[in-house]
Order: structure tokens, then sequence, then C-alpha cells
């Protein structure tokens, strides 16, 4: 029993290193990276972090990799953000690899409202014409 738990967790080793941070405007500013992953609507609702890019939420591995890495380097640090920090960890588990630096605001944008970052408004059709 021992053997099989020292190789699940040599085997978890081998994956990147998923960070959880707070999300707040110190750690934001800290990364030149960071992709929103909610829909359009919660973008409107809300507005979206300066800078950041916006990716398709999928659950299906290789295309959510495919439309992150379109749109960032993911050879570089790079962190995900969603409305309340479950999709984006669920999708830092999902795309997870040993080549990856992921980084999940904790409490998604929510949360970071909630320490004071101002948001900018989503500039987007689906804003102006919702239905």
């Amino acid at each position: 029993m021992k053997k099989q738990y020292l190789l699940i967790c040599c085997i978890c080793c081998l994956y990147s290193d998923i960070k959880i941070e707070e999300a707040n405007t110190q750690n934001i500013s800290k990364h030149t990276q960071i992709v929103d992953v909610r829909i359009d609507a919660e973008r409107c609702d809300i507005g979206v972090v300066k800078d950041a890019i916006n990716a398709k939420f999928s659950m299906d591995k290789d295309t959510m990799l495919k439309e992150i890495s379109s749109k960032i380097d993911i050879s570089k640090p790079f962190a995900l953000i969603c409305r309340g920090g479950r999709r984006s960890k669920a999708i830092a588990e999902l795309i997870d690899n040993s080549d990856l630096n992921i980084t999940v605001f904790d409490g998604g944008i929510k949360a970071l409202i909630n320490n004071g970052y101002e948001t900018r408004p989503y500039d987007h059709m689906d804003c102006i014409f919702p239905f």
C-alpha cells in the first residue's frame, strides 16, 4: 500500500504547479497573461480585468488547451479567472501538464471586486443587444 501511495505522489509531481492566489489587485498586477474563462453574459454583467484575454470555456482538454494557446504563450506563466474560482480551477486541472505554470485566482472576479478592484466594461455586441 505504501508503494502505491508513493507512486501516486510521484506521478502527481510530474504535472504542473497549479497555484491558488487570493484575488486582489496586487496579485492581478503580477501577472502579464490572464485568461478570462467566463461567458460573455458574465463579462457584460460584471466587467473584465484590464488586458485579460477571453477564452471560450470547454470541458474537452484538447479544445480548451487549443483555445488558450491560440491567444497566449502557454510556455510562460499564466493565470485563469472566472466568476467564483471553481471554473478556473477545473480548467487548470483539466489542462494540467508538466510544461504549464498556472495560477488560479481564489474566489474569481467576484472576490477581486470585493477586494477593491475596478473592472473595465466589456466591449462586446452581446452587451448592447443581449437577445
